[in-house]
């Protein structure tokens, strides 16, 4: 773990308070970026205490350390986004300096971790590599003297891999096998796909075939992207070469508390959508779950996504009694 000094750290507090208010300016987004890129330990501050406070939001033993907005205590198990940027910065730095970033470092040869609905979690492994694991999502470790591997049991992770020319990184999605020595990149694994994007590097990825025959092996540079079968049957049809392409999504953007989407396929949104909603959201026309679409959100923003919804594509919403929600095809 890079060292970081205090400074850094408050500045990078104040930055979250901003980051978490619900109006910003574009001056301000502006600030935040030019400070982000003007040193490497900024973005990693940033990204630190901003999953900290995501991992400290689920814990009720410490959520009276902040006060709501009505300057009370707030309720049991609830986190309380207070407005004002001078309180964040004061209570997430002391927060992070008196060393809760302990709660989402690991450090062991083979492991497995698995987020509940909603939550994310930063996991550092033994040779120095690191994986933020998104919302309801599970990964096993097993790191030998040869190779490290890392299975994706569910859910999406991003991979920030360490360098070692003498042990290969794996990681296995159902029959998709992504090949690294050192570089960033994201894994989402759905029912049936696995969809792998570049941040950094290079990584190549083995997609599933059908038995005595070859996987199709593909190489991806930063800002690509490639969907993969989850797996291939002993009787299933061999798949069409998947394709290498322009990424669709900034991969891990999700680290920061925004899913952004360039040009995204609404069954995949509603599936990223999913781990952090429950009951859900379920598209009952397969049809239009191909609808393309160029949206920006954050987790706790669903409700409004979901009422601005007809206005990008031709959908009515409709709920169920459990409180799912519904999305069909609109009938005029």
């Amino acid at each position: 773990m890079t060292p970081i000094s205090e400074d850094i750290m408050a500045e990078a507090a104040t930055w979250v308070a901003h980051r978490r208010e619900t109006v910003r300016s574009t001056e301000r987004d502006e600030a935040f970026f030019a400070w982000m890129e003007a040193d490497p330990r900024h973005a990693e501050a940033f990204e630190r205490l901003w999953l900290t406070l995501e991992d400290i939001a689920s814990l009720s033993h410490l959520s009276e350390l902040v006060p709501d907005e009505a300057g009370g205590g707030v309720a049991a198990g609830r986190w309380s986004w207070a407005p004002r940027a001078a309180r964040w910065s004061a209570v997430a730095a002391s927060l992070v300096l008196a060393g809760l970033a302990s709660l989402w470092f690991l450090d062991r040869p083979d492991m497995s971790a698995r987020t509940p609905i909603a939550q994310t979690r930063v996991i550092a492994l033994a040779d120095g590599s690191r994986v933020t694991l998104g919302a309801d999502s599970a990964i096993e470790v097993d790191l030998s003297a040869g190779e490290r591997r890392v299975s994706l049991v569910r859910g999406e992770a991003f991979f920030e891999v360490a360098r070692d020319v003498h042990r290969p990184f794996l990681v296995l999605a159902g029959d998709t096998r992504v090949r690294v020595l050192g570089t960033k990149f994201d894994v989402r694994r759905s029912a049936e796909r696995v969809k792998v994007s570049v941040l950094e590097g290079v990584v190549e990825v083995k997609a599933p075939a059908r038995v005595f025959a070859s996987g199709q092996v593909s190489t991806l540079r930063a800002s690509q992207a490639i969907d993969t079968p989850l797996s291939v049957g002993l009787l299933d049809v061999a798949p069409p070469l998947a394709k290498v392409a322009a990424i669709e999504t900034v991969p891990g953007g999700w680290r920061t508390g925004r899913l952004t989407y360039f040009d995204a396929p609404l069954s995949d949104i509603v599936e990223d959508l999913n781990r952090y909603h429950a009951p859900g959201l379920r598209i009952a026309d397969p049809a239009l779950g191909n609808a393309r679409i160029a949206v920006s959100l954050r987790p706790d923003e669903i409700e409004s996504f979901v009422g601005n919804l007809p206005m990008l594509v031709k959908a009515e919403i409709r709920r169920e009694s459990d409180g799912a929600i519904v999305i069909d095809r609109a009938k005029r």
